[in-house]
């Protein structure tokens, strides 16, 4: 048929071309979404395995300008002492932390490494408040840096350092004790009293606590260092019950008497503990 007479007649050879179309059952509306669907879902998969590949290095960067970081504070404290120690040679130098290293964005996998490994060694770093008679310090430190680092770093001496009652040990490290950021610990000179609790079955666990710890204070920590579960959930659902004997006194959780009152001069006393 010819197309002007079609068009003659009324008849739009597109419209015929749609209507052919449509009864063969084709839909170009549903073939192009079809697609647009395939395309998406491509995409995301995309998307998600460039994401997989891309994070743990994400996550290395900010581990790396993490300790840029604390090195950067390190110098800005070193240059403070400088200035505190009135030595103008060191004064006048120009200490820019960017360029101590030039290589510093030029980090490999065995620089990768090698920090990695100084994280493991030292831990986290923590801030810490340091409280003596007449001044307070602020310091940061490593999970597993020794607890004497606070002499290094305060200049501290002669005087015991304490965590909630505990004497701390000097040898053990801030991770031993469960010393966290933003802890306090104490620089006071006092009566140190070698508590030890001595369980039936013969075991011996000893505290060494300031003495003004309170007596049930005490007693908590026993529980805690005991690690006992299933004593301390017997003791609070009073399922059972624990007495604490020195000489012929039985201690409860609710005598918040100071040690230095109970024991008064014996120094390293002896708890007995027993089950009822």
């Amino acid at each position: 048929m010819n197309p002007m007479l079609m068009n003659q007649f009324g008849m739009n050879p597109m419209m015929m071309n749609q209507m052919q179309m449509n009864q063969n059952g084709i839909n170009q509306m549903g073939m192009n979404n079809q697609f647009n669907q395939i395309n998406q879902m491509n995409m995301d998969n995309t998307t998600l395995s460039i994401k997989n590949i891309v994070e743990p290095y994400e996550k290395k960067i900010k581990e790396l300008e993490e300790i840029i970081r604390q090195k950067d504070f390190e110098i800005t404290v070193l240059k403070q002492k400088l200035n505190n120690n009135n030595n103008n040679n060191f004064m006048n130098m120009n200490i820019n932390p960017i360029n101590l290293n030039p290589n510093v964005n030029q980090i490999g996998v065995n620089d990768i490494f090698n920090i990695d490994q100084q994280l493991r060694i030292k831990g986290k770093e923590i801030g810490l408040g340091i409280k003596s008679d007449k001044e307070v310090f602020f310091i940061n430190c490593f999970e597993r840096d020794k607890i004497s680092t606070i002499r290094e770093k305060c200049n501290i001496f002669g005087k015991n350092l304490i965590y909630n009652y505990r004497v701390l040990d000097e040898d053990s490290t801030f991770l031993d004790y469960g010393i966290k950021s933003n802890s306090t610990i104490k620089a006071k000179s006092v009566n140190v009293y070698n508590v030890r609790f001595r369980e039936e079955s013969g075991r011996t666990y000893n505290l060494i606590l300031s003495n003004y710890c309170p007596l049930n204070i005490a007693l908590i920590y026993y529980l805690i260092i005991s690690g006992d579960p299933v004593q301390l959930l017997s003791l609070i659902n009073k399922k059972v019950g624990i007495n604490f004997l020195f000489n012929s006194d039985n201690f409860d959780f609710k005598n918040e008497t100071p040690i230095e009152q109970i024991f008064k001069y014996n120094n390293i006393p002896i708890i007995q503990v027993t089950l009822d």
